[in-house]
């Protein structure tokens, strides 16, 4: 929602964007990661921010499927999640015996 409500119109940049999601609330909550250094945590999102896809709830992983965003189209693709320098998360789904869940 960030890309389509403040990227997209304009409203922030997407570096700004981006910071605002990851590194700003890392250091606020003052944990390590949010940033690619050494000896960060090698937790990275990967995703194509010109690529556009529509919120199905059927093809949610959890079990709530209850959304205001259903049917609408929004910026930003997730192509790889990696998480301590493993991928969980490629190719349209999650690895096998990783559940979406599983995030640390």
């Amino acid at each position: 929602m960030a890309l389509a409500e403040l990227v997209e119109p304009g409203l922030m940049g997407l570096p700004a964007a981006l910071a605002t999601l990851t590194s700003a609330p890392a250091r606020i909550l003052g944990l390590g990661g949010g940033r690619i250094d050494v000896g960060e945590p090698a937790d990275l999102l990967l995703f194509d921010p010109t690529a556009r896809w529509t919120v199905d709830p059927e093809r949610f992983e959890t079990m709530g499927r209850n959304t205001p965003f259903a049917g609408k189209e929004l910026p930003g693709v997730v192509e790889t999640v990696l998480i301590a320098g493993q991928a969980i998360y490629g190719e349209g789904r999650f690895a096998p015996g990783r559940p979406p869940t599983a995030l640390s």
